[in-house]
């Protein structure tokens, strides 16, 4: 064979191997996906409220042509409706009183005064400014309802959006975009600026992906002077960063339109016992999740690369060191290494290192902090909450200026409870004081169930729900310090943000 002969089967060859390649990472992706559709057939049986799929959410489209805060709730109240009514209709009978979605159950949030699955609003006579309250995922307006009773007690005017998908029927996610979302939320700031006359400042306050939401439209913002824009953001376990894992998700949940692989479109199928939270957990969540991470990465770079990000306004957020949810290098990497020096800053929640819990973490978990002083130069404050000393529970917060390397203390007067190792993605915005989530619950509200002082003990492999989860903190020993901050945040808002 000549060269001359050679020279046109080299394609052909790479061709075939560029080929052969692709066949098999397409093989292996679906060998992936297989295994988690056979693990996905170890799902509990699928019940009403993981089929009904309640009609009428509006989309962003619908939104964004002009639909105001009176027809949203209009909207909201049919859905509502239409999933009650729905899977109320396909119960067998044997939900049990521990099932939010059994008629008469303690837990189904139809029975009480108020549902805190709905979209709420709390007006204020001569309000000294306005907040949007945006949810976190499978959560709802409930997450976020004592911080916004705290700050309209002092005077500020307070909405509270239940997004698309949430309060009615986990399956109501199979099919959520967070797109969608990002219209709600515009409605929302909408709506404030509306009420304030285009006069008084506005902050949003955003809870996991409500947080990531807050930063997106911000980002969108940027080279959109149409869209309407806060003074001041405030985050609470943002979600900034997730595991790769969650970029297979459009694979996974395809398999549930194979017979024998309808759960594949799950996460978890779990059992509904919180009023105001899904348990259960479709793929499309953790897809919805990623691409809105991505959409949020891909604005950061965008504003740098343009200079733009100049122009964000300041941003105070509060996150654990422990977050099994969320990276919490992500948090300081991805978002606050990119912020001007506009005032921004970060509280972090350390891990509880009184002497009777160092020893039982794994290694590396108590690095964390001692990373966030040594990361270098940063533009922002950063206050990190931890104990005071090994010997005591009692907490301080360990503060560092901008451009500074030296540290200020502050007692706080709090310490970290004796069973509590550490904080959790899900603990941030609720007071332990929290009938539903409380440590300490307050007893003038009963919704059925005290979440968080469940201390079950028994057997191994027993229960439906994992253990580690109904083990999980979810609330925040430090709330009234978040409180206080934040209302003194939001009441900053509209003035000149310093370094």
């Amino acid at each position: 064979m000549t060269g001359a002969d050679a020279a046109p089967g080299r394609p052909g060859r790479l061709g075939s191997r560029v080929w052969k390649g692709l066949a098999g990472l397409a093989g292996a992706l679906a060998l992936v996906a297989l295994g988690f559709g056979l693990v996905a057939r170890g799902h509990a049986d699928l019940r009403p409220w993981h089929q009904v799929v309640p009609q009428g959410e509006p989309a962003a489209a619908e939104l964004d042509a002009g639909m105001n805060l009176a027809t949203w709730l209009a909207r909201e109240d049919a859905v509502l409706r239409d999933a009650r009514t729905r899977v109320e209709a396909a119960l067998r009978g044997d939900e049990g009183p521990s099932s939010r979605y059994a008629p008469g159950a303690p837990v189904n949030p139809g029975g009480y005064e108020r549902d805190w699955n709905r979209t709420f609003e709390l007006a204020a006579a001569s309000p000294k400014g306005l907040v949007l309250l945006l949810h976190g995922m499978t959560d709802g307006p409930y997450s976020l309802r004592t911080l916004g009773a705290r700050l309209h007690a002092e005077g500020f005017h307070v909405l509270a959006l239940r997004l698309q998908g949430h309060g009615t029927t986990p399956a109501a996610l199979l099919d959520a975009r967070w797109e969608d979302w990002a219209a709600a939320s515009r409605l929302g700031m909408r709506h404030l600026r509306a009420v304030g006359g285009g006069n008084l400042p506005l902050v949003v306050v955003g809870y996991s992906t409500g947080a990531a939401l807050a930063v997106q439209h911000h980002l969108a913002a940027l080279d959109d002077p149409a869209l309407p824009r806060a003074d001041r953001l405030v985050l609470l376990s943002p979600l900034l960063g997730l595991t790769r894992g969650a970029g297979f998700a459009p694979l996974v949940s395809a398999l549930d339109r194979v017979p024998g692989f309808e759960k594949a479109a799950w996460l978890d199928v779990l059992p509904e016992y919180n009023p105001f939270k899904y348990n259960s957990f479709p793929v499309n969540g953790g897809w919805q999740s990623h691409r809105l991470v991505r959409a949020v990465a891909d604005g950061l770079a965008r504003a740098k690369r343009t200079g733009t990000i100049d122009r964000l306004p300041p941003i105070l957020t509060f996150h654990s060191v422990l977050d099994t949810t969320v990276r919490s290098d992500a948090v300081v990497r991805m978002l606050y290494g990119a912020l001007p020096a506009n005032g921004s800053e970060l509280v972090m929640y350390d891990v509880n290192r009184w002497n009777a819990f160092t020893p039982l973490f794994r290694p590396g978990q108590l690095d964390s902090v001692r990373r966030l002083f040594t990361a270098g130069p940063r533009a922002y404050t950063l206050r990190v909450v931890s104990n005071r000393d090994p010997g005591t529970r009692d907490a301080v917060e360990i503060s560092v200026a901008p451009g500074a390397e030296a540290r200020a203390r502050r007692e706080l007067g709090l310490a970290f409870p004796p069973e509590v190792f550490s904080l959790s993605h899900t603990a941030i915005p609720f007071p332990c004081s929290d009938p539903l989530y409380g440590i300490a619950p307050r007893t003038d509200e009963d919704f059925g169930v005290r979440l968080g002082t469940l201390a079950l003990r028994g057997e191994r492999h027993a229960l439906q729900v994992p253990m580690e989860q109904l083990a999980r903190l979810n609330c925040n020993p430090f709330f009234d310090d978040l409180a206080e901050r934040t209302v003194a945040w939001v009441a900053g808002a509209g003035r000149r943000a310093g370094p």
